[in-house]
């Protein structure tokens, strides 16, 4: 917008970025790790969750590996993470029911709908009660 006795800007040439959380885009979302995760006990302090950028097409795989990975570097642990623990470990989503649900490997977080939008994740073993 112009001002008066300033002259009138150009218009923008570069693209608009997507708002945070449109279908089109990505989103931030929080990743909670839950307290039988032995590596976040020792970053529970520090961090609590992690923010994460996701993509309409990540999936709760790639979320679980990304997570996993900023906790093991942030616990001062060498390498990746064991493959054989990351695929033990599944995310959990809790609704503002305080129902949880286990979301499977290949759901697509942003693409999931509006209950979801305020649901709060947790990164748990497969095997460990809801």
């Amino acid at each position: 917008c112009a001002t008066k006795g300033s002259p009138r800007s150009e218009p923008r040439s570069e693209p608009r970025s997507e708002p945070r959380g449109s279908p089109r885009g990505g989103g931030v979302i929080r990743i909670y790790s839950s307290d039988d995760i032995p590596v976040s006990t020792t970053v529970a302090n520090t961090q609590p969750c992690i923010k994460l950028h996701i993509t309409t097409s990540t999936t709760t795989r790639d979320i679980i590996n990304s997570v996993m990975r900023k906790l093991h570097r942030q616990a001062g642990a060498a390498g990746p993470p064991p493959a054989y623990e990351l695929e033990a470990l599944c995310l959990v989503g809790i609704m503002a029911n305080s129902v949880s649900h286990r979301l499977p490997d290949h759901v697509q977080l942003l693409r999931l709908g509006a209950p979801w939008i305020n649901a709060k994740f947790y990164i748990k073993y497969k095997d460990s009660p809801l």
